[in-house]
């Protein structure tokens, strides 16, 4: 298994920044809801985290799938973990993928709940082509992120992992759907 996030900083560069994506904070959207994360698959990035927030979005009648881009140490946890919590036929991982702009290219919402210490390579590229981004409050993303502009930023809630969690969960249906 590759250890490696092959998502290079270099390919937003080449991205067609004057072709906008559909889903721009505030545009009507139609389900299937596509929500996106886009991260080494490692403790930092808090995937598992992302795992609670689309099992706690299956108690809820919301429409969505998950694509979660990239590879690394705890891919097979994360898997057994999606599979215990049945949740593989709405949450795929795509693994490492050279084409990770593409794949985020499809999302209408890309999810970011790493540490301080996370990179922000896909934000960046989301925020560029106009997706919403629902991330962690660090210094990072908040250069990137313009809370209710482009974006909802989530304070960090350091070590207490049930209230990010929640306010994750709460915040990403209420993009979807702003009237509950």
């Amino acid at each position: 298994m590759n250890n490696v996030f092959s998502y290079s900083p270099l390919v937003q560069e080449n991205a067609q920044d004057d072709v906008p994506h559909t889903a721009v904070c505030g545009a009507t959207l139609e389900p299937p809801y596509i929500i996106g994360l886009a991260a080494p698959l490692i403790k930092e990035q808090r995937i598992i985290d992302a795992l609670w927030v689309f099992e706690t979005l299956n108690h809820i009648p919301l429409d969505y799938q998950a694509y979660i881009i990239g590879d690394g140490k705890e891919r097979d946890y994360l898997l057994r973990c999606r599979d215990g919590w049945k949740l593989s036929s709405r949450v795929r991982f795509l693994g490492s993928s050279k084409n990770a702009l593409q794949h985020i290219r499809l999302v209408h919402v890309l999810l970011h709940l790493g540490t301080e210490t996370a990179d922000c390579y896909a934000v960046r590229d989301a925020v560029a082509m106009k997706i919403p981004v629902i991330a962690s409050d660090t210094s990072k993303t908040r250069q990137l992120v313009k809370d209710g502009v482009n974006g909802i930023l989530i304070p960090d809630c350091g070590d207490d992992f049930r209230l990010r969690r929640r306010l994750f969960a709460k915040r990403t249906l209420r993009f979807f759907r702003p009237v509950l």
